[in-house]
């Protein structure tokens, strides 16, 4: 049988075999001026989990508005920094979201009556 030290091995090769197909031997370094740019371009986005956490740690908003204000930060971002967000975008995203949570909600109740019957048998 395969034990997880044996699959991490293996994956680990198969992941080094995949990486050197993919770049052949040569690597390209990125110069100074490509370096800030991706910075500059990702800056937002780089900022956004020390803004969540920051946010959180100072007591600036609790748990429940930290989720309103990282929906409001992920909406002015797209639309206003990186001009991605459109409406089709973004109702395309909420019927996704509508989806998933949907299909949650209808597994939720069935985990939650199987729960017993595993811990009490």
């Amino acid at each position: 049988t395969l034990t997880e030290n044996d699959a991490f091995h293996k994956g680990m090769v198969a992941w080094a075999e995949a990486v050197a197909k993919d770049t052949n031997g040569e690597k390209e370094k990125a110069s100074l001026r490509e370096i800030g740019s991706n910075l500059k371009t990702s800056g937002w986005a780089l900022a956004f989990p020390f803004l969540l956490l920051f946010g959180l740690r100072l007591g600036i908003f609790t748990t429940s508005e930290c989720g309103a204000f990282a929906c409001m930060y992920a909406l002015f971002v797209g639309v206003f920094i990186y001009r991605k967000l459109n409406w089709r975008v973004f109702v395309e995203t909420m019927r996704r979201a509508i989806l998933d949570n949907g299909g949650i909600m209808l597994a939720f109740p069935q985990f939650v009556m199987f729960i017993p019957n595993l811990i009490f048998g």
